[in-house]
């Protein structure tokens, strides 16, 4: 099959339509990936600062706990301390020692 002028004449503005279709179909699908890339890092940065947000808040919640356990060791020792120092006491043996004899 052989090309008349005229098929030839009608043929090339058509060929350079199609060309053009081609290029923006390429683009979207370029422009689309930029988009989902993007979406996806910044759905990324979203989870790695919630992730460290939570992590703080669990090193304050462990932080309160200990202090909330020396506290409490603390007061045991004072009442152990307390009830040495009564026990100590006695009623009617004194608290001095006479070495004089």
């Amino acid at each position: 099959m052989s090309w008349k002028s005229v098929e030839m004449q009608v043929a090339l503005p058509r060929v350079q339509d199609a060309a053009k279709m081609q290029e923006q179909l390429q683009q979207r699908g370029q422009q689309t990936q930029e988009l989902l890339a993007a979406a996806q890092q910044n759905l990324e940065e979203v989870k790695r600062k919630q992730v460290n947000h939570s992590e703080h808040k669990t090193d304050v919640h462990n932080k309160e706990k200990k202090e909330k356990q020396f506290n409490a060791k603390d007061s045991q020792q004072k009442k152990k301390a307390d009830e040495e120092k009564t026990d100590n006491n006695h009623p009617y043996l004194g608290r001095k020692i006479d070495f004089s004899g």
